[in-house]
């Protein structure tokens, strides 16, 4: 049905579309698939965001931490042979689904490791997010 809608489509938007939706699917294989696409050296920026928007689902949480671990290994190697600006789209593109600390972890690991400029400021942010609020104890504006 993807498909044949997106044959019907013909549109950019369609192909972007059908790309996500084949992504979502519950399926390891389907993840698999959009993670080959989506690491392949000629993916372009705007394929890259629809089959990782539909890569990550917050119901496949269990089913998708392989593709983190992968996300946050192969990362950096993707982001220096594209540039600052498929930096900046894989920077964007890290899971949105919960991580546990060990995929902290993993996302600390890969920071003390060579991550270009504009994906370290992106994954930095995200790391931020990521650590536990300190206690407002510990606050000076108490």
């Amino acid at each position: 049905a993807i498909e044949a809608e997106r044959l019907r489509d013909g549109t950019v938007d369609g192909e972007l579309g059908a790309a996500a939706a084949l992504a979502a699917r519950p399926e390891a294989a389907a993840k698999a698939a959009a993670w080959a696409a989506a690491t392949a050296p000629e993916v372009s920026n705007r394929m890259f965001t629809a089959l990782m928007g539909g890569l990550w689902s917050l119901e496949q949480a269990e089913l998708l931490a392989p593709w983190v671990t992968a996300y946050l290994a192969e990362a950096p190697a993707l982001a220096e042979r594209r540039g600052q600006a498929f930096s900046q789209v894989v920077g964007q593109a890290f899971p949105a689904l919960p991580v546990g600390p060990d995929q902290v972890a993993e996302l600390e690991r890969a920071l003390a490791g060579e991550v270009p400029t504009v994906l370290r400021r992106a994954w930095e942010d995200r790391l931020d997010d990521l650590r536990p609020v300190a206690s407002s104890l510990s606050s000076p504006h108490r």
